[in-house]
């Protein structure tokens, strides 16, 4: 990423929260980290969210997104 597109994503998170918390939402502190796009393939499609289970389809699904990129 370019220092502006960084600049330009810590504006919009500083927006977001700002949005959030006039909603009067309270949350814990976010942590962003910026990863290739075949790292987040990977964890989502093997490893799944937090709430998630894992499951044989999910490698199915990261083989076919890797392919469109």
């Amino acid at each position: 990423m370019t220092p502006d597109e960084i600049r330009e994503l810590e504006s919009s998170i500083e927006r977001m929260m700002e949005l959030a918390q006039g909603f009067g939402l309270d949350f814990y502190d976010m942590r962003f980290e910026l990863v290739p796009a075949d790292v987040l393939y990977t964890f989502g499609a093997y490893q799944g969210m937090p709430t998630r289970f894992s499951h044989w389809s999910f490698g199915k699904t990261k083989h076919h997104v890797y392919e469109k990129n």
